[in-house]
């Protein structure tokens, strides 16, 4: 399998911990601290398969990269998964026209499902 994964966290705990599960798992994982950072990582890596994105970050939040992503044609159908703690994760998941949505915090085998359904 050579899937990849964008991961963009600003916990790095949560962005380690992440990190190793999905690889564990065979996924080939890149990870960014801040929407900013993810959109750079866009620019240089293979196309991912997913991106798991983190809404609360500083310098750049998941909202304004979901934005900026869906400004980008080549990019923009990359489905994406929002990872929250915000009351409303489904609902600010389909504003966000986002495939799914994870709420915080959640088990190992729930992050496992939604990835191997949108990989």
């Amino acid at each position: 399998m050579d899937h990849r994964i964008l991961l963009i966290e600003d916990d790095a705990d949560m962005r380690d911990a992440l990190a190793v599960l999905l690889e564990y798992q065979g996924y080939r994982v890149t990870t960014a601290c801040n929407g900013k950072e993810g959109l750079q990582c866009l620019k240089t890596m293979e196309r991912p398969c997913l991106i798991l994105l983190d809404l609360m970050m500083p310098v750049m939040d998941g909202w304004a990269f979901r934005s900026e992503l869906l400004k980008l044609p080549d990019l923009a159908d990359i489905p994406v998964v929002i990872l929250s703690g915000v009351d409303d994760a489904d609902q600010t998941a389909e504003r966000l026209r986002c495939v799914d949505h994870l709420a915080k915090p959640f088990p190992p085998e729930r992050l496992y499902r939604v990835v191997e359904t949108h990989c």
